[in-house]
């Protein structure tokens, strides 16, 4: 029975006290995330691992952090952590029937209102298709951002993936057949197509290329 009341005879102790918390690196995440972070572990830092800490912190924050770093300074009254924190950098958006997804550029999956929204954004039926090709869409959207810093939509079908951006229409083979020769071939072609309304890549080395009227 004595290691069931552990707990809480630990957190009646002041030594175990969080006194003071310093956060280092969080450009978006609001303070109030690492609060109830930290009343999940009712303020006792003994409980508080990097792991389990950061575990808890992204069922708080939409899985927005990418890495995490605890730092313990011990005073006579409690203890002071400084919190170095990494946020995931959003790539694109993903837009499901209602539901928005933010990808880094891991292609991991994450979502906090208080992020900006990156200027592409893909639409799609179906997150499970979503995230089967999120590593296709890493590639591609990083591509995209070489070719233009615009405002890109992307929208992924059973046959194809169609973009749209800088007065440009793009049709490309279905997401999970885009390979770097694909993406190689749209630079190519990009880069040659002022005055093109639609660019059509059917494979690699192969595409068609429609002059605006």
């Amino acid at each position: 029975m004595a290691g069931f009341f552990l707990p809480y005879f630990l957190d009646s102790i002041e030594f175990f006290k969080v006194r003071g918390v310093y956060l280092e690196g969080n450009r978006f995440l609001p303070q109030d995330v690492f609060f109830k972070t930290l009343m999940y572990f009712k303020n006792n830092w003994l409980f508080m691992t990097e792991d389990r800490f950061l575990r808890t912190l992204q069922s708080y924050s939409g899985n927005s952090v990418k890495s995490l770093h605890i730092k313990r300074t011990f005073q006579k009254d409690g203890v002071y952590l400084t919190i170095q924190v990494q946020e995931r950098e959003p790539l694109f958006a993903a837009m499901v029937e209602d539901k928005v997804l933010y990808f880094d550029t891991d292609g991991q999956p994450f979502y906090y209102p208080t992020f900006p929204t990156p200027p592409i954004i893909v639409y799609t039926h179906s997150q499970t298709y979503l995230l089967e090709v999120s590593k296709k869409l890493v590639q591609l959207t990083s591509s995209l951002k070489k070719l233009s810093e615009d405002k890109w939509e992307i929208y992924l079908t059973d046959g194809a993936t169609v973009l749209y951006g800088e007065g440009k229409k793009l049709v490309l083979p279905p997401c999970q057949e885009i390979e770097e020769p694909i993406l190689s071939t749209i630079e190519r072609v990009y880069n040659v197509s002022k005055g093109v309304k639609e660019i059509v890549v059917l494979r690699e080395n192969l595409a068609v290329v429609k002059e605006k009227p």
